[in-house]
């Protein structure tokens, strides 16, 4: 890899923060974010909405109880709201709404 920087489109999975900067200065193109912050909260407020009764899990199909989630797409375009929102600020989610993020079911 020696000599190839500029050369080579660097892309990334997991949206660390050190291909976050990367992006932002341009050496390197694109990440898919998992977004840690909403997986974490979202498992938190549907064990929460089912222990207070707002949802009965057990009368859910299979795919809104073991699902994947939409990842978030970093690039140019979008890299200084996502350092704004993610490394300097805390962003702001809906923990109402369970599955709206929900691409699909675990088969």
């Amino acid at each position: 890899a020696a000599g190839l920087a500029g050369k080579v489109k660097v892309c990334g999975v997991d949206g660390i923060e050190e291909m976050l900067r990367a992006i932002a200065k341009g050496e390197a193109c694109a990440t898919c974010f998992p977004d840690p912050k909403w997986q974490g909260g979202i498992g938190l407020s549907i064990a929460l909405a089912a222990k207070e009764g707002k949802i009965n899990v057990s009368s859910l199909p299979k795919e809104k109880r073991q699902f994947y989630a939409t990842m978030v797409n970093i690039n140019a375009d979008n890299i200084d709201k996502i350092i704004k929102t993610y490394l300097e600020g805390t962003p702001e989610f809906d923990w109402t709404d369970y599955w709206g993020r929900w691409l699909r079911g675990i088969e």
